[in-house]
């Protein structure tokens, strides 16, 4: 088993994780860990003694060993944030003196007053001899008979380092001599030949790719690099016979043949373990935290950012005809119709006690035969006995403000509680359906499309409906003031028949009928028609010629 600590690995040469009380007792002045445990020692590459047939995947080890002698010129390491190359004869070029603090020095023969080391990139020098002490412990102690307010250590400036941090790529100057180091996008790369200004590593054939700690998607592990550095923790390879790569990763689908947008969260290799059908309490770990919502949402707002994925986010766009097209920061950005946005939840305050709870207690004409003493369930049978808490309370709003005023600490009491909740208008996405026809001209089509040249189509013959009375109380009959009805009717019937088209909707033409009732003037008297005898046209004499 590995573990690192302050960037030095270390190799277990036990059970760590035994129960065991009984442990030997060492006497340890180094104040860190772990190694003032038995349980672990120091991890050497040369001399671990692995027998294994396989291929030691640490043999590149990137981490600073602290037993390692055997360093040579252009070795390179990583500690603490910095990559740093090796440099075995110094400024003066008689060889270098200060190393990285050496936990198995400290804990030895301690340092010397004078000493200089590197420690979490900074240089300090030990104040007093035998300091068994690493520079992050801070304590006074006597010097003279006198307090030494600098501690065991103090920092200082470097002289003559074994160890330079390795220079950033500048692509304005000439690397003229081969083996040269740089560290560009997170990788450390190195020279072959004479570089000329602007051969970028990564792009120019002319860089040799040595390590890296950042997550690569693309770079098939172990090979000479089996660590990486990716959710709070470092990962080992320790085989990788299927030459597999890191994956995982935000998946956007947008398909516009089924109008619906997936975002898929894709995980798959291997790098957070039960992320399946696990309590939900064990993912309440910072090793998971990248498959948070707030991750997400950074991630999908800031696609040139992975946000502790291996991958960007990647866009799939699914047309019509089924074709579809990949987008992401590195590929095709250019041409993305779409992109999608999601709103940060928005700060809200509330005052702090802003309703006082005042206890209603149970009253004491009541005698309680089944109560809890002193709130102990003795057996289950007490599951549900009074246990003298308040049956209810009554909750008013305190009218209060509460008065600001500075603390000991510098700050000002905090008078409102801060909680962050998603608000913003509902913005749904609506699109013309294919059972619809466009553009219908109103009073001339219903909202439909269909083949409507066949015989009495989607016809329902006298489908029965309902009917309301829209004027006066929908209760009462038309011809009977004082009795209500239980149906509202118009008439002396609720409902009434008529042919209805099953693909009819509420807002096409004519889809509700009002009946009116004709109302008669009582009064009107009608008369029959005036009979005029028939004169117009009739001869008033025949003459017959002989």
């Amino acid at each position: 088993m590995f573990s690192i600590f302050d960037d030095i690995l270390y190799i277990s040469n036990t059970d760590v994780t035994t129960t065991n009380p009984i442990r030997p007792y060492i006497l340890r002045q180094v104040k860190s860990a772990p190694y003032n445990q038995s349980e672990w020692e120091l991890y050497d590459s040369i001399t671990t003694g692995i027998t294994s047939s396989a291929p030691d995947p640490l043999t590149n080890n990137i981490f600073w060993e602290p037993t390692n002698v055997s360093y040579t010129s252009n070795d390179f390491v990583y500690n603490h944030g910095e990559y740093y190359r090796y440099d075995p004869l110094g400024v003066t070029g008689s060889g270098s003196t200060e190393d990285f603090w050496n936990p198995e020095t400290a804990d030895n023969t301690g340092y010397n007053f004078g000493d200089v080391v590197l420690y979490k990139g900074n240089y300090y020098m030990s104040m007093t001899s035998s300091n068994h002490y690493d520079p992050n412990f801070i304590r006074k102690f006597v010097v003279n008979n006198q307090f030494s307010n600098s501690g065991y250590w103090v920092g200082t400036q470097s002289s003559n380092p074994k160890w330079n941090p390795i220079e950033l790529w500048n692509p304005s100057i000439t690397y003229q001599n081969p083996t040269q180091l740089v560290v560009h996008n997170d990788i450390v790369w190195e020279s072959t030949v004479n570089v000329n200004p602007g051969e970028e590593p990564g792009v120019s054939g002319l860089w040799l790719r040595k390590y890296s700690l950042e997550p690569d998607t693309d770079y098939v592990y172990p090979s000479t690099n089996p660590i990486i550095d990716m959710n709070n923790r470092y990962y080992l390879c320790n085989s990788n016979t299927s030459n597999s790569t890191l994956d995982n990763g935000i998946a956007i689908y947008i398909n516009k043949k089924w109008k619906n947008v997936l975002i898929n969260i894709n995980i798959s290799d291997n790098t957070l373990p039960n992320i399946s059908e696990t309590d939900r309490d064990e993912l309440y770990d910072d090793l998971y935290k990248k498959i948070t919502a707030y991750n997400f949402i950074e991630s999908i707002n800031d696609i040139s950012n992975k946000n502790g994925f291996t991958d960007y986010v990647n866009y799939v766009i699914i047309e019509d005809d089924g074709t579809f097209t990949r987008h992401n920061y590195k590929n095709n950005i250019e041409t993305l119709p779409y992109m999608i946005k999601c709103n940060n939840p928005d700060l809200f305050s509330t005052k702090i006690d802003s309703l006082e709870k005042i206890p209603i207690e149970l009253s004491n004409q009541l005698t309680l035969t089944k109560k809890l003493f002193d709130g102990k369930i003795n057996n289950l049978s007490q599951l549900n006995y009074f246990n003298k808490i308040p049956i209810a309370s009554n909750i008013i709003e305190n009218q209060f403000q509460p008065k600001v005023f500075d603390n000991y600490h510098g700050n000002k009491n905090i008078v409102a509680n801060n909680i962050y909740r998603f608000s913003g208008f509902y913005m749904p996405l609506f699109y013309d359906l294919q059972i619809f026809e466009k553009n219908s001209e109103f009073k001339t089509s219903g909202n439909y499309k269909f083949d409507t040249t066949l015989t009495e189509f989607g016809i329902i013959k006298e489908r029965k409906i309902s009917k309301i009375n829209r004027k006066g109380s929908i209760l009462k009959l038309r011809e009977e003031e004082d009795i209500k009805s239980i149906y509202p009717m118009v008439d002396e019937f609720g409902y009434g028949v008529k042919d209805f088209f099953i693909f009819a909707s509420t807002w096409d033409y004519k889809y509700h009928v009002e009946t009116i009732v004709l109302n008669l003037n009582q009064n009107a008297q009608i008369t029959g028609p005036t009979v005029v005898p028939r004169t117009i046209g009739k001869p008033k004499g025949i003459t017959r010629k002989p």
